[in-house]
């Protein structure tokens, strides 16, 4: 279900009940970027530990900013995450996995879904595979990892050592 059919609980409904200390997956589809943030102050009110084992979040339209992730991640960091999916994230860059493998360094797997706006499920990324590759690297768990990223002509000549190509011809 998304937000449209079934709208963010209430703040009154927050502040009487919070399942997160025992609930061990949960999946939130849809929402604007300001009941993000109220999700995650939700989930950090929650007592801890958590139990949360298998997290996803889905934002349509690149609605999962950095600041979103960061926020999300310190709620989690107690947590026993195994696997985590981030869809919708509107900006990705290399630190993000830095950022991802600090806070959840139990982490098994990892979905993450590039979505600056337009229409095309798979895209190129903003930076080189090998700039991604070396802060996958730091994460000491991590057995699957799965990514809509569109290889371009820069890229795969990246890791075969050879200098990129101009933008214009990068397709």
């Amino acid at each position: 279900p998304s937000y449209a059919d079934n709208p963010f609980p209430s703040l009154r409904f927050r502040g009487l009940y919070n399942p997160f200390a025992t609930l061990e997956r949960v999946s939130i589809q849809g929402g604007s970027a300001d009941e993000h943030f109220e999700f995650v102050n939700w989930l950090s009110a929650a007592p801890r530990p958590l139990s949360l084992f298998d997290f996803r979040i889905t934002s349509r339209h690149g609605k999962l900013g950095n600041i979103h992730i960061q926020a999300l991640l310190q709620a989690l960091t107690t947590a026993p995450l195994r696997s985590l999916v981030l869809c919708g994230v509107q900006q990705i860059n290399p630190q993000l996995f830095r950022e991802i493998a600090t806070a959840l360094p139990s982490l098994e797997t990892l979905t993450t879904q590039y979505y600056p706006g337009s229409g095309l499920l798979y895209r190129a990324w903003p930076f080189s595979i090998l700039d991604y590759a070396a802060e996958l690297g730091r994460f000491r768990a991590l057995k699957h990892f799965y990514w809509n990223l569109h290889p371009t002509v820069s890229n795969i000549r990246s890791l075969e050592g050879k200098p990129p190509l101009p933008k214009e011809l990068d397709k």
